[in-house]
């Protein structure tokens, strides 16, 4: 299994696992410092778990690989080899909670009305291609991706928006969900482009491989690093504002 640690380190497969990691573990270090927690934010930080577990148990088509499938070996030459249909799951599933967490924060109920409206139709969507596509197997399924960004994308602006008619302008920068916007909208506004061009992800084009392999590593290093900065500016926040200085 040598040739396996091997790909691991040579691609810094592991800079990810480790980010997303980091920025769970500062949610969880959030959650213990903070003795009144809102709801959605103890939900944000399982979401982070989930995601690490996601993406650990996705390597599963990696391991078979370097492996020889001895330790899998239902998985040689069956619709499960590669780990497409798995990540066609969870980028669903991703895009789906981001949109989530952020109309949870806009207080105009009816910009959240419409995007409820539209994560429900978008998940029915993603679903319908799933089972219909014929991709679901072979390939990264595109058109969910695409409209997925695109919701998400929305959904950020539309958070920011509401943060610009509201009270909440005054110290926004001092909210997690901020950071967590910010982070989610660089993020989706990098990778797709990119994700157009995946058909192309072959052995013949390591070139293509190294420039997507390394524009997605510190896509995911940048927002999960907004992730745990804003664990931390929302701690210091809320403790100078709950515990302010005593004036002269």
């Amino acid at each position: 299994m040598q040739e396996y640690f091997d790909f691991l380190i040579t691609r810094k497969v592991y800079v990810t696992l480790l980010m997303e990691l980091l920025a769970a573990l500062a949610g969880s270090l959030y959650l213990y410092k903070k003795q009144r927690n809102e709801q959605l934010k103890k939900q944000f930080v399982w979401f982070l778990f989930s995601v690490f577990i996601i993406d650990l148990l996705g390597g599963y088509s990696i391991w078979a690989y370097f492996d020889d499938y001895q330790s899998f070996p239902f998985l040689k030459d069956s619709l499960f080899t590669r780990n497409f249909w798995w990540f066609n799951i969870a980028r669903t599933y991703f895009i789906a909670a981001y949109c989530y967490f952020l109309r949870k924060r806009i207080a105009n109920k009816q910009i959240a009305f419409y995007l409820k409206w539209a994560l429900g139709i978008f998940i029915v969507y993603a679903i319908f291609n799933m089972v219909f596509s014929g991709q679901f197997f072979i390939r990264y399924i595109t058109g969910t991706f695409t409209i997925g960004t695109f919701l998400v994308v929305t959904s950020v602006f539309a958070y920011f928006y509401d943060i610009l008619i509201s009270d909440r302008l005054v110290g926004f920068y001092g909210n997690l969900f901020f950071y967590i916007a910010v982070g989610v909208l660089l993020w989706y506004l990098v990778i797709p482009p990119i994700e157009l061009y995946v058909n192309y992800f072959t052995e013949e084009n390591q070139f293509f491989i190294e420039v997507f392999a390394a524009v997605l590593r510190y896509a995911n290093i940048f927002m999960y690093s907004m992730f745990a900065l804003g664990f931390y500016i929302d701690y210091r926040y809320r403790r100078n504002t709950e515990n302010p200085l005593p004036k002269d």
